[in-house]
């Protein structure tokens, strides 16, 4: 006997089931990373967004300064956020923290009782941009629940065009075309003969301390073979945690460069740890550092064993 035909119709609907906020918010990054891509590709054609609006707070105007791509860019996040939050329940309460608004963009949430923080660096990379140097242009983003649990994070390479999603255990790199590819943190427990070592070398008051310092550990003849590149940021957890670097050791390191990666490093899982002047090193964390303006020394890592044995190694003076 044939079965009796039922239209699907007849039957109740099933509750459409939110997707996971990590989810919710990767497609919020990789939306806007690539807004800013064309943003700055535009701005860069039309020799725009060069003009200095200011100083970076806690920052001396010789070191860092704020350019008008950086305000667009922290603009074209808030319109990326506002377009999320109409779609999405749980993006209500998003307070927003950057150099320009490290107590939180009035624009966005201020209140108590955030249900996420988002550490932004809408631009890292401010002082080449504003030299028409179109070498380093970064984004960078950690989100945190209210009470400061790492939720998601990604870092963007504007002119390469490559987003970096962090996940447990390593990263997603996204291609301009789409393609997507898992990549995971280097094993190293000790500098090998290759690799690349990150440090920021755009200033003397950062070069002079750090090749004084690392001197002993690269001039070994074990560590001849390695890279040095120099340049810092909130860029350099992405690329520690997809196995590009293998470390990135800084004096004196703005808290604000911190921020916007410290997400990546915990969810990926590499350590980033503080030396402070009395020798001791203990792990960066929001309640404790959070709120500084610098931290005296920072030493983030693919492992814990990589980060000590620099920690060791480097003559701190």
């Amino acid at each position: 006997m044939p079965r009796p035909y039922v239209l699907w119709s007849h039957f109740p609907q099933l509750p459409q089931r939110e997707p996971p906020m990590r989810d919710v918010l990767d497609r919020l990054m990789e939306t806007y990373f690539r807004r800013l891509r064309q943003y700055a590709l535009q701005a860069d054609e039309d020799d725009t967004g060069r003009i200095v609006t200011g100083e970076t707070p806690f920052r001396p105007a010789s070191e860092d300064v704020q350019a008008e791509v950086d305000a667009q860019a922290e603009g074209l996040f808030l319109e990326t956020l506002r377009q999320f939050q109409r779609e999405v329940p749980g993006l209500q309460r998003v307070a927003v923290h950057s150099e320009s608004h490290p107590n939180g963009n009035p624009a966005a949430y201020v209140g108590d009782a955030p249900q996420y923080r988002v550490y932004l660096d809408p631009i890292d990379g401010t002082d080449e941009f504003l030299r028409g140097l179109d070498t380093s242009l970064y984004s960078a983003m950690s989100w945190f629940t209210g009470d400061g649990q790492p939720v998601a994070a990604g870092t963007y390479d504007v002119w390469a065009d490559k987003v970096y999603l962090a996940r447990p255990g390593g990263a997603t790199l996204v291609f301009g075309s789409g393609a997507r590819k898992a990549l995971r943190p280097a094993q190293a427990k000790r500098l090998p003969e290759q690799g690349v070592v990150l440090g920021y070398l755009g200033r003397w008051k950062y070069l002079a301390p750090w090749v004084r310092g690392m001197s002993p550990l690269l001039a070994a003849d074990g560590a001849k073979g390695l890279t040095l590149h120099g340049k810092g940021g909130s860029f350099v957890y992405g690329f520690i945690g997809s196995g590009k670097a293998l470390c990135y050791v800084m004096w004196d390191e703005p808290v604000s460069e911190i921020l916007p990666g410290l997400a990546f490093a915990q969810l990926v899982g590499f350590p980033v740890l503080v030396r402070k002047r009395n020798g001791s090193v203990t792990p960066f964390s929001l309640r404790e550092h959070g709120g500084l303006d610098h931290v005296p020394a920072l030493v983030t890592a693919c492992t814990e064993e990589l980060a000590r044995a620099i920690i060791r190694g480097v003559q701190w003076g």
